[in-house]
């Protein structure tokens, strides 16, 4: 900006240089001639003499303004040569203003020695990424079972058509494309959208999609569906999951269908590898229940179990489960994943030398390394009162099992050797942890388990977490239904349940000769 006006300044000084030597002589007032300057053309040299004087740090001479420079005093005619002079300089003063206005208006803010500071201009609004996960590349079917044994669960509006609404929506969000179809004898595809298809679901529609409605094959069904999933397609097969047998001999005849489903998924399982995710949810059931016997009896609003198996590749079903939330369905209440036998790895663990301890012991530096301790020595039972018991803890980390929280802290699903397992809780349920045990757990460990013995040699630790069928599935399976108009254990639980999945079970056990156990962990005890 200074430079600017030293610029104006010296365009100005040029100008009135040349205005000045043009200007009629002037008369001293005491008679002698001589060259001189009017009283404006002598302001126009004081502004020279100034900068001259600039140049040369002369400090500038002082005007007062209510007096007349000391060589103007006694002048004739100083006013009329003052207003003479202004009006002969008016094109000056005119042209003054418009070179200032010019070289006021040509500023140009990419000449950083003569701008002014530059205002930084907002940066153009950037578009938000979208939170969208990216669609699968997987083909996704739907196949939901419109038999007579399922119309009670779309009569009015139930927790069964929310569950369902809310999955297909989020499944054709994840899926690369989605088609629904109704399922009983065969597939039967639906060609509307997922909110008219959920409009749809009422006995009615139930039955104008035709099909044996009367008697659903269960193994034949699977059939279909497993080998969509066997081609690398994600299938998802909604239904109550009920085995349709006849006869006196109830536990023969579900076997037979269990070795029956063990051959299907052997099958399918052989030619293409795949793994099975069994969602467990319940809603309000009003209408016909089908007994083992095939008697319908009326219920009214009980609430009844049915499930959700989705089949396909496994990299397709850890995608599926972490991005679509199946605890968050209405109604949902466990699940089991039985994977194709792809290779995980084994998760961290250390011993908790400072923390839920009875006794004392030290850490054995041949088992242990800065970031976990696996080995114990010189170990003592608890004193001052205590038991004569000798107890500790164990974290681990278990987010990457492919199990449900409920089957991580259920202690039935563990083999322990040496010890007793006592419980299983979450890291963060510890009210104290020892700030050494803090530093080895953080972001680590997601359980601690916790063993004891009451012996006196101590042996080495090892904890085991087994594959098995979880407990969930046990109790929900009966052998019995025919009273579940009024027995309220029947109607939480799905006829047949424990023998359906253990013959899918076993065939990933035979086709992937499946480990019995997640992982094996040890820890070495020294007396």
């Amino acid at each position: 900006m200074s430079r600017t006006l030293d610029l104006c300044q010296k365009a100005i000084y040029c100008i009135r240089c040349e205005t000045v030597e043009d200007t009629p002589l002037a008369p001293f007032s005491k008679g002698g001639k001589s060259r001189t300057d009017s009283i404006a053309s002598e302001v126009f040299l004081l502004e020279r003499e100034n900068l001259f004087q600039k140049s040369k740090n002369i400090n500038k001479t002082k005007i007062r303004t209510n007096t007349i420079p000391p060589f103007l005093k006694g002048a004739r005619g100083n006013w009329r040569s003052y207003l003479s002079n202004f009006k002969l300089n008016l094109p000056y003063w005119l042209i003054v203003a418009i070179i200032v206005g010019i070289t006021s208006c040509s500023y140009d803010p990419e000449r950083q020695d003569t701008a002014l500071p530059q205002q930084e201009e907002p940066a153009p609004a950037q578009e938000t990424p979208s939170k969208e996960s990216p669609k699968s590349t997987y083909a996704t079917s739907v196949y939901l079972e419109n038999s007579g044994s399922m119309d009670g669960y779309v009569r009015g509006n139930t927790q069964f058509e929310d569950a369902i609404y809310r999955m297909l929506v989020d499944l054709n969000y994840w899926a690369d494309t989605l088609a629904l179809n109704y399922i009983n004898s065969r597939p039967i595809p639906y060609q509307q959208d997922v909110s008219q298809f959920i409009s749809d679901l009422e006995p009615q529609e139930f039955q104008q999609r035709g099909g044996n409605r009367g008697n659903s094959d269960l193994n034949k069904i699977l059939t279909q569906v497993a080998s969509r999933a066997g081609q690398g397609e994600v299938s998802v097969l909604i239904s109550d999951f009920i085995f349709s047998v006849k006869g006196s001999n109830t536990e023969e005849l579900l076997n037979n269908q269990k070795i029956s489903l063990y051959n299907t998924f052997r099958q399918q399982l052989a030619q293409s590898p795949f793994s099975t995710y069994i969602i467990k949810l319940s809603s309000a059931f009003t209408g016909s229940y089908y007994d083992k016997n095939d008697r319908p009896l009326s219920l009214n609003g009980v609430v009844r179990p049915y499930y959700i198996w989705v089949m396909g590749p496994n990299e397709a079903l850890q995608s599926l489960r972490q991005q679509i939330d199946f605890s968050g369905l209405d109604g949902y209440q466990t699940s089991y994943l039985l994977s194709d036998g792809s290779a995980s790895e084994p998760p961290f663990y250390t011993v908790l030398s400072n923390t839920l301890n009875t006794g004392s012991f030290r850490t054995d530096r041949d088992y242990a390394s800065a970031d976990y301790v696996r080995g114990i020595e010189k170990v003592e039972t608890g004193r001052r009162g205590e038991t004569n018991q000798f107890s500790f803890a164990v974290a681990m980390n278990l987010t990457s099992i492919p199990a449900e929280e409920s089957y991580l802290t259920d202690p039935y699903n563990y083999q322990v050797e040496g010890y007793q397992l006592d419980s299983i809780i979450r890291t963060e349920q510890i009210e104290r942890v020892h700030p050494r045990d803090q530093a080895l757990i953080d972001g680590k460990a997601s359980h601690v388990l916790l063993v004891s013995t009451e012996q006196t040699n101590y042996p080495d630790l090892s904890i085991a977490l087994l594959k098995q069928t979880p407990a969930w599935v046990v109790n929900t399976s009966s052998t019995s239904d025919t009273r579940i108009q009024r027995n309220e254990e029947q109607q939480k639980q799905t006829f047949g349940l424990l023998y359906l999945i253990e013959g899918v079970e076993e065939a990933y056990e035979q086709v992937f000769d499946n480990q019995d156990a997640y992982f094996t962990a040890t820890v070495s005890v020294k007396r």
